[in-house]
């Protein structure tokens, strides 16, 4: 007959017993490997770095959004894509750099920065977090660039030049 051994899967953040303290180093180093190669991009140049001018309107910002101001979004054609327009949304945000913090994008247009590695407050509460945003531009965005519609498609948060920004890929929508 084979004893089943219960193991609690909770008690490893509290707990200060060697075993626990490996597993949690353990999860931290492949948490960390996987974060590392989680950016996504489409290999254009104007995707590295926030660059392009803020000469364009914002048609539709997305459900939920109220009046904003948009000055300081830059947008960026693809060079060799032409269809192809990158947004670069600062987020207003006192959250650290990555080293401590993790962004979580949830619903339409929230982020929030999570402590890193995770901090659990307690089962009910969750977990520790720096800050909660809102963006405004949000995935149904359409914005109008050089004479032409464009409608957001996904989005992504990144740390570039020293604070966080949303970077947002667009296509150019057809013309009927």
């Amino acid at each position: 007959m084979t004893l089943l051994r219960y193991e609690p899967t909770d008690h490893i953040y509290g707990c200060e017993c060697r075993s626990c303290t490996d597993k949690l180093r353990a999860r931290t180093r492949a948490a960390r490997r996987r974060s590392r190669s989680r950016y996504v991009t489409w290999g254009f140049p104007e995707e590295y770095s926030p660059t392009g001018t803020n000469d364009f309107r914002v048609v539709y910002s997305g459900m939920c959004a109220g009046p904003s101001d948009y000055s300081d979004l830059l947008a960026a054609r693809a060079v060799s894509h032409p269809w192809f327009l990158i947004v670069w949304e600062p987020i207003l945000t006192k959250a650290p750099s990555p080293s401590i913090a993790r962004p979580w994008c949830c619903y339409i247009r929230t982020v929030i920065f999570y402590h890193w590695p995770h901090v659990v407050l307690s089962k009910r509460r969750g977990f520790a977090y720096y800050d909660q945003v809102e963006t405004r531009l949000s995935h149904d965005a359409l914005i109008e660039f050089e004479g032409e519609t464009f409608k957001a498609g996904s989005a992504q948060v990144l740390w570039k030049r020293g604070r966080w920004w949303m970077r947002h890929w667009f296509r150019r929508e057809r013309k009927e």
